[in-house]
């Protein structure tokens, strides 16, 4: 490079992040971080359906039921066993299929592979720090091979922190006097943010950082 000229992977680095995605989530780029976003859908979409079902089913029953002059007040039903066998085997079956998915999810994301690239972490207030095992290259931003499991491995100097990259749908607490484990494997070449999602302190809103996930080869030359 020419004298002055800033390193290839700190350009990377100071690149804007990948804002891209929807209204609810952004762009995602982990290749088991699909259940996530399909969980945070299917709740999502039952919790409006249910809202707009009780919401319609309640302003309904209060006009047709409503006190009116020469209309007597209706006998209520002190029971009705199809009624009660529906509102609770319906809602059970419901529960087991979310319990199910979001446990197959989670397991997923927290069983890294045997062979995943590891990577240490160290945070601190108010920055985080990278060593690559087992060279020891260390950084502030993290460096990344696109399409390769990685495993960090994480601990703190201080307090206590908190991992976050939204494209990964991974987040993990950092805590001090102990090791705490994250993985993903990403698949879209990019630079994209990382967060501490835990009050740290004074300067916790700059323990922003970017993840870069470097394209074929660019990692080996990192």
């Amino acid at each position: 490079k020419a004298p002055g000229e800033l390193p290839f992977y700190e350009v990377l680095a100071r690149r804007p992040h990948d804002t891209s995605g929807n209204y609810w989530l952004p762009k995602g780029a982990n290749r088991y971080g699909d259940g996530t976003d399909m969980m945070f859908i299917a709740v999502l979409a039952l919790s409006i359906f249910f809202f707009v079902a009780i919401t319609v089913a309640t302003v309904y029953f209060v006009i047709k039921y409503r006190h009116r002059p020469g209309h007597k007040a209706q006998p209520s039903s002190s029971h009705n066993d199809a009624l009660e066998i529906t509102w609770t085997v319906i809602p059970t079956i419901m529960c087991v299929f979310l319990f199910y998915y979001g446990w197959r999810g989670y397991y997923r994301m927290v069983t890294p592979p045997q062979k995943a690239l590891e990577i240490q972490v160290i945070a601190q207030k108010w920055a985080w720090n990278f060593v690559h095992s087992p060279v020891g290259v260390s950084d502030s931003n993290l460096h990344i091979p696109v399409n390769t499991p990685v495993r960090l491995v994480m601990t703190s100097k201080d307090v206590l922190h908190s991992f976050f990259v939204p494209a990964f749908r991974t987040k993990q607490d950092v805590i001090p006097n102990r090791y705490t484990y994250v993985w993903f494997e990403a698949t879209k070449p990019g630079t994209y943010r990382l967060y501490c999602t835990e009050y740290c302190g004074r300067d916790h809103s700059q323990m922003k950082v970017n993840v870069v996930v470097h394209e074929p080869g660019g990692y080996e030359r990192y």
